[in-house]
């Protein structure tokens, strides 16, 4: 097996619970019901009004050894989850975005306050900042509303099961009295009793 690094890669954990906010978005009341699981996407006007929802900045918080070969992780990443609107007005340009925004945010917003454990998906979700903007590639009128969410779970690193291991059935081991000649002076092979 490879050696776990929880440093280094994205948690199997953070994008089942990335695939499950989607999910669960698509069918919040009031809600647009386009909800895409990517940050980098082409959005037209025809896409508008949308949810995105991807993540960044995962980390471990705390590593708790339990014995067997098995670890349990404390990690953190950044769950956000972008409004993005257009004018419904097209001859009043910029009409009633800030509206939409702030509507969209809220419904937003009391879903994850709904949504505290995730039904023990996550240890908790806490909303850190909202972020508004517009997209430079954009030709009509939209904005985008940014709200970011710490959110806390807990990962394991593989437990190996003893399927995996081979019976330590044998050690062979060989003595070198003076290790400056290079010589080996005593070799032995031992064979432990399997229970």
């Amino acid at each position: 097996p490879q050696p776990h690094r929880p440093g280094g890669r994205v948690s199997v954990q953070e994008k089942l619970i990335r695939n499950r906010v989607v999910e669960e978005l698509k069918g919040v009341e009031g809600l647009p019901s386009r909800v895409y699981a990517a940050r980098f996407r082409t959005i037209g006007p025809s896409l508008v009004p949308c949810v995105t929802v991807y993540s960044d900045g995962g980390r471990v918080v705390e590593s708790t050894a339990l014995g067997n070969g098995t670890r349990k992780y404390e990690r953190q990443f950044e769950l956000r989850i972008g409004i993005v609107v257009n004018s419904e007005r097209k001859n009043d340009p910029g009409a009633g975005i800030a509206d939409q925004l702030d509507e969209l945010g809220e419904i937003v917003e009391a879903w994850a306050f709904k949504h505290e454990h995730f039904d023990g998906v996550w240890v908790e979700a806490v909303l850190s900042r909202i972020e508004t903007g517009t997209p430079q590639e954009s030709k009509e009128p939209t904005a985008v509303r940014l709200l970011v969410f710490d959110v806390t779970y807990f990962d394991y690193a593989p437990k190996l099961t003893t399927e995996e291991l081979k019976p330590f059935a044998e050690a062979h081991i060989d003595h070198d009295l003076a290790s400056a000649d290079g010589q080996v002076d005593a070799s032995d092979t031992i064979e432990i009793p399997q229970l």
